[in-house]
């Protein structure tokens, strides 16, 4: 299909072919005087074709019916439609379907007003393409907001710059292949039941707010069943931490990189908080701390949260005791064929006598501080090498309370046991086909450590199996 001198050739890819034809195709200006006039006069199923430059709104389009509003992008992919207004650009009401394709949403407020640049009402639906979203106005104003039982699609997007959140899910979001990046609080937020999924997808820079309190992340799901999908995306420079799944929610990350993102004590990367559930796989985790804060974390699961990691990497290059993977206050953590190391503190620590730790075919290998530091809970080891870290290879202190470990075909040369060291620093080797206590069940995730006399109680020395 040729649309003449419109310039433009062709049925984009995006578009279902079952609407209206492109030869009705509503061109502003040209047919209409001003986009606000073409909404209004369009058809449902009708084509809105936008010339090159900045279109002016005077109020926000609210659209109810299906359409189509299509600008150009350049050869770098980029819209060079601009459609601008001093409050929100576009709200899609119940039963609106809207596709945008190359163009620029901007929202430049003078006034103090929270707001959003584009808003998916319940019942509402938007596919958007190759656009570039921003909101600046007053403060916490978001470029996408989804209600709940809204939908949104986003590809090939930009959503930056927002003085607030770059994407709010209250319904279901979908974002692939795209930046959300440099907004003032998260670059996107999942929350009270909603799901939002991102493949392909840079998260940066965002949480750099001017109010020093606030401390917005890359990604941030909370509310019992909400759940952030992530898959093959980058998250990193981000302040206040990479990913937080908070409150109940669930996170899923397959073959991410999560890095550099400054945290500091208070959040890791990654951080699984409060009845929370996370499963990574195949993911890369680097951590740096911020500014050469202290007590950094890569990983941080606690309030009675689980996080399993499979296939994972884990290195942590704080200034000082940067720890891989922190467990405490009724935490559970599971790792299988994983690698922490390089971690200037300890690889994995546990906190408190309610926490637990599997390892499975895992390596806990160069880290300054201790492989494994259990200073409460319950740990289980199996076919697993703890070797070359600085300190310990297992340190078990019972800091906080009491502690269990078993030791399954594992090699961790150097081990230093409170219950069992007659002397402070005293090692003992644990080598592969022993068991430093007895018994192999797995340690229960939220129960206490300190359970009924068995060796583990005894203070007995770790032997080598026969």
């Amino acid at each position: 299909v040729s649309l003449g001198h419109s310039g433009h050739s062709g049925i984009p890819g995006c578009w279902p072919l079952e609407l209206v034809s492109w030869c009705d195709a509503i061109r502003v200006p040209g047919d209409r005087a001003t986009l606000l006039e073409a909404v209004r006069d369009a058809k449902p199923g009708a084509h809105i074709l936008l010339g090159a430059g900045m279109h002016k709104l005077s109020e926000t389009l609210v659209v109810a019916k299906k359409l189509q509003i299509l600008g150009r992008v350049n050869a770098q992919g980029l819209a060079t439609v601009i459609i601008k207004h001093t409050q929100a650009v576009l709200r899609v009401a119940s039963g609106g379907d809207v596709g945008l394709l190359g163009v620029g949403l901007w929202c430049h407020a003078s006034d103090s007003q929270r707001r959003a640049t584009v808003t998916v009402n319940k019942g509402g639906r938007l596919r958007a393409e190759h656009v570039q979203v921003k909101c600046i106005s007053g403060r916490y104003s978001s470029g996408l907001q989804v209600h709940a039982g809204g939908s949104l699609l986003l590809a090939e997007a930009q959503v930056a710059g927002c003085t607030g959140s770059g994407v709010i899910v209250f319904g279901t979001g979908r974002i692939l292949n795209s930046s959300l990046a440099d907004n003032s609080f998260n670059g996107l937020e999942v929350q009270k039941g909603a799901e939002g999924y991102l493949e392909g997808c840079q998260v940066y820079g965002n949480g750099y707010s001017p109010n020093e309190d606030d401390l917005g992340s890359g990604v941030t799901v909370y509310g019992s069943e909400s759940l952030a999908w992530l898959v093959d995306c980058a998250v990193h420079t981000n302040k206040g931490g990479g990913v937080l799944i908070h409150s109940g929610s669930r996170g899923v990350l397959e073959g991410c990189e999560v890095s550099m993102n400054h945290a500091g004590f208070e959040f890791g990367d990654v951080d699984v908080d409060t009845d929370s559930e996370a499963v990574l796989e195949k993911c890369t985790l680097l951590g740096n701390g911020e500014h050469g804060r202290e007590q950094y974390r890569v990983l941080a699961v606690q309030q009675r949260a689980r996080l399993t990691l499979r296939q994972c990497e884990v290195s942590c290059g704080a200034s000082s005791f940067g720890t891989g993977i922190e467990v405490q206050r009724g935490a559970s953590l599971r790792l299988e064929e994983s690698r922490v190391h390089g971690c200037t503190g300890s690889g994995v620590l546990l906190r408190d006598e309610d926490t637990s730790c599997t390892l499975d075919r895992c390596s806990l290998v160069g880290n300054a501080l201790h492989g494994l530091e259990v200073q409460a809970g319950s740990v289980l080891v199996r076919d697993s090498e703890l070797t070359g870290n600085r300190v310990h290879d297992l340190y078990v202190s019972e800091t906080n309370g009491a502690a269990s470990r078993v030791l399954e075909r594992t090699l961790a040369p150097k081990v230093y046991d409170k219950r069992s060291q007659p002397a402070q620093g005293q090692l003992a080797a644990v080598r592969p086909g022993s068991s430093g206590e007895q018994g192999g069940s797995e340690p229960a995730g939220n129960q206490p450590a300190n359970r009924p006399a068995t060796s583990e109680a005894t203070g007995s020395q770790p032997t080598e199996s026969e």
